[in-house]
C-alpha cells in the first residue's frame, strides 16, 4: 500500500452529554497516477511472487468511501 494515498477526514458530534455521533469519509487514490494497482496475496509459491500489476490508465482515483458510526449513548 506505499504506492497510494488516503486522504480521511472525521466529523464528531455531540448534541447532548450522553449521545456522540461520528462518521468517517476517504478518498482512495494511487500517489503516482503512472503506477500499477497491484492485487495480491504475497509470496506462497516458490516460482511466482504473488502479486499482479493492472495499468492505471493514468487515472489516479479508486474510490471514495463514506463510513457511518453508530451513534453512542
Amino acid at each position: 500500500m506505499v504506492n497510494s494515498r488516503d486522504i480521511f477526514g472525521e466529523l464528531i458530534l455531540r448534541p447532548g452529554k450522553a449521545v456522540t455521533i461520528r462518521t468517517d469519509v476517504h478518498s482512495l487514490a494511487l500517489a503516482d497516477r503512472h503506477d500499477l494497482w497491484y492485487s495480491g496475496g504475497g509470496m506462497f509459491q516458490p516460482s511466482k511472487f504473488g502479486y499482479t500489476g493492472r495499468r492505471s490508465n493514468r487515472r489516479s482515483g479508486l474510490a471514495m468511501l463514506y463510513v457511518p458510526a453508530p451513534i453512542t449513548a
